[in-house]
């Protein structure tokens, strides 16, 4: 069974992460005050993109891990035995479907909370 190695490869990689504006304000509520974050406007006026290559909140774990966006939470990174067995084969046991299923569940709740929709980017 995959699980994440929450080492940070993931968020070395991104270049940008798309969020709602609360998503954005939950950040800048709890980031470290020395971390640089460079907002710029998306094209969806809903959302906003935060330059992440690397990720300015990640130092030895992601310093607003309880607030994270959306999109980092139902990021799959780029491991080959997830892609592999998550998304090229699909789950392998009934234990890592519900594992899959959960991270799903739990992701898009937040966005709901957050300003996601249906329709969202």
């Amino acid at each position: 069974m995959w699980t994440c190695q929450r080492d940070g490869a993931c968020c070395q990689q991104v270049g940008e992460v798309v969020m709602t504006h609360a998503e954005r304000d939950e950040i800048e509520r709890v980031a470290p005050s020395n971390a640089v974050l460079s907002f710029t406007p998306h094209a969806d006026p809903r959302f906003v993109r935060l330059r992440a290559a690397p990720c300015p909140l990640y130092r030895e774990g992601c310093t607003v891990y309880p607030v994270r966006p959306y999109n980092c939470r139902r990021f799959a990174c780029q491991r080959t035995d997830y892609l592999t067995q998550a998304w090229d084969q699909g789950p392998q046991t009934r234990q890592d479907r519900r594992q899959l299923v959960m991270i799903q569940r739990k992701a898009q709740s937040w966005a709901r909370k957050h300003g996601w929709t249906d329709d969202a980017a």
